[in-house]
């Protein structure tokens, strides 16, 4: 087999996760992308977003749930995010 064959069954045999302290999501946007391009990971836990309730940001083909720990007038600071893969079956627990 070659290596290209064996990364590739490495990615479909395998679930990734990406768990990530990214101090701030918006100055870290670009490498989270870059993340989710090369490991394709079906969630992505994400904590110290820094992000605002009226901050907006999509990741292609993931649903996101966040919360954000601050006021809309207040600094965004704190806060996590969980994305998950369309690809997947989840529900979630209210």
């Amino acid at each position: 087999m070659t290596e290209l064959q064996n990364d590739s069954e490495l990615k479909m045999n395998h679930q990734t996760f990406i768990q990530w302290n990214c101090r701030g999501l918006k100055v870290n946007f670009n490498e989270l992308s870059l993340l989710t391009k090369n490991h394709c990971p079906v969630a992505i836990c994400l904590q110290e977003t820094h992000l605002k309730e009226t901050d907006k940001f999509t990741i292609k083909n993931y649903t996101r749930y966040m919360y954000n720990n601050c006021a809309q007038t207040e600094r965004a600071f704190s806060g996590s995010s969980i994305a998950i893969s369309n690809t997947i079956f989840y529900s979630q627990i209210e």
